[in-house]
């Protein structure tokens, strides 16, 4: 099975993400993968001719992006138009349709101009079972350096074997970070013997790291 084979582009029709399309269809290309575009509408509005003119809308947006993607050769899945809670629907249709990428908007962050997730988003985040890549606003895809942070568990070698992966079809630089906690002063008597410590802890450290990268292949 490929890496990436089936990505879910959740879809607000927002200025906030308007480069989550362009990035899906970028991925998607590099990796030929199928793209299945999400809008979820609310389930509260109680007037019938308002929800179906939001549904039209919904349905004119999806079938636009639709397009936009198939004008890429790239395969696209059935749009999806659901009704609910965004986070539920999105984590929920993921599964459904057996994506193994979820592409998602940074969502608006209204506290301040830093890169920081809506509420959305990083509720999808934290409740979704598949990895979610995250599109900043106003800012091109561009994949150029990778940092992969690993703790020699299962869940980093698979980390690790995915980033080489993508590293090698972006042709991006592959920056593989491990820490080493250090121990603290106040547990020592004095500095040289707290000193001397840490040393041996970085040693085992190092050989630690060295042993788990042997079996990848950086060339």
């Amino acid at each position: 099975m490929k890496l990436l084979d089936h990505i879910l582009l959740g879809q607000d029709f927002s200025e906030t993400s308007s480069n989550t399309l362009e990035s899906a269809i970028i991925l998607a290309k590099a990796f030929e993968a199928k793209v299945t575009p999400i809008y979820v509408l609310p389930d509260d509005i109680d007037n019938e001719k308002a929800k179906n003119l939001l549904q039209e809308a919904a349905s004119k947006k999806l079938n636009e992006t639709i397009q936009k993607i198939a004008s890429q050769n790239i395969k696209t899945g059935d749009a999806l138009l659901k009704h609910g809670s965004p986070i539920d629907a999105i984590t929920r249709a993921a599964v459904e349709i057996n994506s193994n990428l979820l592409v998602l908007g940074a969502g608006k962050n209204s506290e301040n101009k830093n890169f920081k997730l809506g509420t959305t988003t990083e509720r999808i985040i934290q409740k979704s079972e598949k990895p979610v890549f995250v599109v900043k606003e106003n800012t091109v895809l561009k994949i150029s350096h990778i940092l992969c942070p690993i703790d020699f568990s299962l869940a980093s070698k698979r980390a690790l074997s995915n980033a080489i992966i993508i590293a090698k079809k972006f042709k991006a630089q592959l920056t593989i970070l491990s820490v080493c906690e250090i121990a603290a002063p106040s547990w020592f008597s004095s500095n040289e013997i707290k000193d001397l410590e840490n040393k041996d802890k970085l040693e085992k450290h190092k050989a630690k790291f060295n042993n788990f990268i042997k079996d990848f292949s950086l060339t």
